[in-house]
This record gives structure tokens, sequence and C-alpha cells, in this order.
């Protein structure tokens, strides 16, 4: 037989074994990696990593936290449960695609207050995610996300669980 053709034989296999591979193996965990269960123990670790970090000097600064826990958790959520069923909306975004940034959020975050506590500089930007998923979900929630960036740290309870009373953007009329 021809050389070139268990050359050709040879591609062919190769390829199709890969294919295979990725079948059996990259497309499960791919689906795992982006998990809804796996979103949420993700999300339970974040809060608990926020609350045993908030008297240590590289703590999760309160205004990313109030975003994570206020917007970016609810967002999420929503999206999930809109588009449980489907495998993409609004055109071309997965719902796991949105899963696997909010994972990838929660990590640039905890990176980036680590990195400022060492006088690091941060290459990875979380407000790219956090405009991403608020225009996923509508004018009102860009709107609020701006709303929230535009006040100062200071205006946000410990931990960020709540803005501070008097401190909404609007005039505190007590």
């Amino acid at each position: 037989m021809n050389p070139a053709f268990w050359n050709i034989l040879a591609v062919a296999l190769s390829g199709a074994f890969v294919l295979y591979v990725f079948k059996v193996w990259y497309a499960p965990i791919a689906d795992w990696w982006a998990s809804e269960s796996r979103l949420l123990k993700k999300e339970l670790r974040f809060c608990e990593l926020i609350e045993r970090t908030r008297n240590l000097p590289d703590y999760i600064g309160n205004q990313r936290a109030f975003i994570f826990r206020n917007l970016i958790v609810p967002w999420i959520r929503a999206i999930m449960a809109r588009h449980r069923y489907e495998r993409t909306f609004s055109g071309k975004v997965s719902v796991r695609a949105a899963r696997r940034d909010v994972i990838r959020y929660m990590r640039i975050v905890a990176a980036q207050s680590t990195d400022a506590f060492l006088n690091r500089s941060s290459t990875a930007d979380p407000e790219i995610i956090e405009d991403a998923l608020a225009e996923l979900n509508g004018p009102e929630a860009v709107s609020e996300l701006k709303r929230v960036r535009d006040l100062s740290a200071l205006d946000f309870t410990d931990c960020g669980f709540a803005i501070k009373a008097g401190h909404d953007g609007e005039a505190d009329n007590s």
C-alpha cells in the first residue's frame, strides 16, 4: 500500500480520537465546571470569604461586596431562571457562559483585594463582567449598577450588606 494512505489514515484516526476525547472527557468537565450547583457552592464560599476577611488588610471592599451580594447574585439567578432550559439566549450567550463569568468574577475580585494589599497591579477588571451581566438583565440593572458605582466606598455598611441611611444617592430628608 501507498505510504501516503497510511499517513492520511493516521491523521484521520488521530482526529477521530481527539473528537472522542473531547466528547467523552472535556464536555462533561466543562458542564460540571459551570454547573448551577457548583456556582451556588462558589457563591456560598465567596460570601464566607467576605465575612472571614472583613477585619483583615486584604478584605474585599464593602462596595464590591455590595455589588456581588445585591446585584450580581440576583442577576445571575434571574438569568438562570429565565433561560434554564435554553442553550443560548440573546443571540449567542449561553447560560453556562454567564455562570462561568460569575465564577471568574469571584476569583478576580478575591485576587484583586490581595493584589491591592500587596501593592501589586492587577490586570483583570471585574467591572467588565459586572457590565455584561447588567446588560443581560436590562436597562434598570445598568442604571442600578451605575448608581451603586457612583457612591463612595464609605457609603456601605460593613461587608457590603446595605447602603448606609442617607447615602443612597438621594437627599436625606430627616
